[in-house]
């Protein structure tokens, strides 16, 4: 199963991000977030090389990008 978590850079986002990839290992996650507001996408680093997690800095303002990370990773 394919995921996008919006917000996911945030310490809610981060814990949901976390706790789903360590209950569904076979699942691949897709972090957007505009990073702003204190985020902070590093407590994440564990995934990054995990080949489950993914990141793209994206304002969800922005339909253009938003719609090119839908259509790109398919959920």
């Amino acid at each position: 199963m394919r995921v996008i978590v919006t917000g996911g850079a945030g310490f809610i986002g981060s814990n949901l991000i976390l706790r789903l990839a360590e209950a569904h290992p076979e699942w691949e996650i897709y972090n957007i977030d505009k990073l702003t507001y204190a985020s902070d996408h590093s407590y994440l680093k564990p995934l990054k090389d995990s080949g489950q997690y993914y990141f793209k800095k994206v304002d969800l303002v922005n339909r253009d990008e938003v719609h090119d990370v839908v259509n790109t990773f398919k959920p």
